[in-house]
């Protein structure tokens, strides 16, 4: 009894001492005001998630062409599908702790770099094994990236501002899913000069396909070299001591909002002193360890320091790992585990596979569960109406997108979540239940196209919240990267099950979905009691109250 006072009374003190540490680094970030340099920020990051979208939904566009010329068969396909998936397993955890354990920036241009010279490599693949190498390899960059961003743009705002900006950033993905559409409509869809490229390199032949995945790089190496003219992340910096860099941060992001109108009101005069850093007592390290930390920056690096310098941040990953399950954090943490798994499963199951299902609606290739070959149904018509459907899809998730910036403040994402999975499984088992005909099923597809993108918002903005600073980068890389094991189950049942009946993974999904709603209505507050939105501060007081009488009664 008395080890479980302590360890409440450990988990309090926790607590308390990290919310001190947020609201210091809130005064500070206030300091800075909102302006042109969060404009240039929010588009640089924008364009790495576009960027990580191009390059996961690019396989699908290129599947039903490369099969002849790489001799794939179905479940050949589901495996391409899920190999990116493999590596943003692997990728998501290393990257994320990594992002931990020596910054956010330098992990995510590393892993943009990743990605982008590997989906290039991929265009030159001459057989399915090496292309499959390729694709996992490209993956690995991508779930590196993926709980990166999200951790580096949020870092650079206070909490109340979090949640809208979390949501615009996950919002880029489509218009990368939208992009990528257009492309493959423009190079794979119709005919011209594009379509008759085909000549040698060695043994390989070079054909319009592959020409379409060196394009779908571009967005990865032009992000990449963006942010190495962005700063570190404020959050990150404060965390780990460095006074002066941080300071050096502030000063430039103040300089830079001054060029124009702030787009953020500010509720003292437009020159606002920037607090002297030194002076804090607030922080996360003891003042003298924080000078300290800041000298470690001026100190040369050795060769000879590498095997110590490798060893320790090894250590430190493996202590944010073992962070997330922390008392403080350890009901959250499950309950999303099982949340990003439902989710990924059935989002990525399905809208990897959408191109691969309109083909064969279109082509009435499926008649009465039978297997037809569907490589000589390639009529010009149908190919620009493979795309359309596609990109329509894509696009029919700006209403999802505008809807949940304006709700997150409002219902905040823990309620935000729970509608939002609610609606998907419903419009999933619309997809099962609907006559199966072209327009019926298109209709139903972009419904739960516009609705999964809110879950998705909503999620990263409860990633962000949850966790301190110090733990943020590698939670998400966890819990993506369980997500990415549930995309790619997702995707290998897809592949399995697609030539047996289209039902039977339509209503797995559907299920999965309605599990990871009420998963989410277990999860703990996430917000500091003065930041809560008003329908979860509501839902808060009344759970409170339940409580208490239930306690009285009993």
């Amino acid at each position: 009894m008395n080890v479980e006072k302590d360890s409440a009374a450990l988990s309090n003190n926790e607590a308390e001492e990290h919310e001190a540490r947020a609201r210091e680094l809130e005064s500070y970030l206030r300091a800075s005001g909102f302006g042109f340099f969060h404009v240039i920020l929010l588009v640089v990051v924008g364009l790495a998630t576009a960027a990580d979208a191009v390059e996961v939904f690019s396989i699908s566009f290129v599947l039903p062409i490369a099969g002849e010329d790489l001799d794939l068969t179905t479940a050949h396909k589901g495996w391409l599908d899920a190999g990116i998936f493999i590596g943003m397993l692997i990728g998501g955890y290393v990257w994320g702790s990594l992002a931990d354990a020596i910054g956010r920036k330098v992990t995510l241009v590393t892993a943009m770099l990743w990605n982008g010279i590997f989906g290039l490599a991929s265009a030159f693949s001459p057989n399915f094994a090496i292309f499959l190498a390729f694709r996992l390899a490209s993956g690995i960059g991508v779930g590196g990236s993926v709980p990166v961003v999200f951790s580096y743009v949020s870092e650079f705002f206070t909490e109340k501002q979090t949640g809208p900006i979390v949501v615009i950033t996950a919002a880029c993905w489509q218009p990368g899913i939208a992009f990528t559409a257009f492309i493959a409509w423009a190079l794979l869809g119709t005919e011209g000069p594009h379509s008759e490229i085909s000549f040698y390199i060695g043994s390989l032949h070079f054909v319009h396909w592959r020409l379409f995945l060196m394009i779908c790089t571009l967005p990865a190496f032009v992000s990449s070299v963006s942010l190495l003219f962005l700063p570190e992340s404020p959050a990150y910096l404060f965390q780990i001591g460095k006074v002066k860099k941080l300071s050096k941060v502030l000063k430039q992001i103040r300089k830079v909002n001054s060029i124009g109108i702030s787009c953020w009101k500010r509720t003292q005069t437009d020159e606002i002193p920037l607090i002297d850093l030194s002076k804090s007592h607030g922080g996360s390290l003891p003042i003298k360890s924080m000078a300290e930390s800041d000298n470690v920056d001026e100190e040369r690096f050795s060769l000879r320091d590498c095997p110590l310098y490798v060893l320790d941040k090894g250590k430190q990953m493996c202590r944010t790992t073992i962070g997330i399950f922390r008392l403080r954090y350890l009901r959250g943490t499950l309950l999303l585990l099982v949340i990003w798994f439902t989710q990924m499963f059935g989002y990525y199951g399905l809208q990897l596979w959408f191109p691969e299902f309109f083909k064969r609606l279109q082509l009435d290739c499926i008649e009465n569960n039978s297997t037809a070959d569907f490589r000589n149904c390639t009529s010009n018509e149908t190919n620009l109406q493979f795309y359309q459907d596609t990109l329509y899809t894509a696009l029919a998730s700006l209403p999802g997108n505008i809807a949940g910036s304006l709700l997150i403040n409002v219902i905040g994402g823990r309620v935000q979540t729970v509608v939002a999975l609610l609606l998907s499984s419903v419009s999933v088992f619309c997809i099962w239940g609907v006559p199966s005909n072209h327009a019926t099923v298109l209709v139903v597809s972009c419904l739960f196209s516009a609705v999964s993108v809110t879950v998705f918002g909503a999620l990263d903005v409860v990633n962000t919240v949850f966790y301190d600073a110090e733990l943020r980068s590698t939670a998400f890389g966890v819990h993506s990267g369980v997500g990415r094991l549930g995309a790619i189950l997702g995707n290998v049942m897809f592949g399995h099950l697609l030539d047996v009946n289209r039902g039977i993974p339509v209503l797995i999904v559907a299920s999965l979905l309605t599990v990871g709603a009420f998963c989410a209505l277990l999860l703990p507050p996430i917000y500091r009691e003065e930041n809560r939105p008003p329908l979860e501060r509501c839902l808060y007081v009344i759970g409170k109250k339940c409580k208490k009488k239930i306690v009285i009664d009993t």
